[in-house]
């Protein structure tokens, strides 16, 4: 399946699933997967924000994002 760019709830979904694998490697003590998805995310809602920035949702998302990427990198000695 292609990812519609003009479709936003889908992207928001996909960058969920994101958070969810990127946890759960975490949980599995897989940082650099880990890091990966949530560079992911943060590349993903850092688009969707500039496309959209009166969406609270989206820079709530990416502020999120980029809290636990930070947590992350730190906890792998980034």
């Amino acid at each position: 399946m292609k990812l519609d760019p003009a479709n936003t709830e889908f992207r928001r979904d996909v960058f969920i699933s994101y958070a969810k694998l990127g946890l759960l490697a975490e949980q599995r003590g897989d940082l650099p997967e880990a890091i990966r998805r949530f560079e992911q995310m943060v590349a993903m809602m850092t688009e969707l924000s500039q496309k959209d920035p009166a969406n609270a949702q989206w820079r709530q998302d990416l502020a999120d994002a980029k809290e636990v990427l930070a947590r992350l990198r730190a906890a792998a000695g980034r």
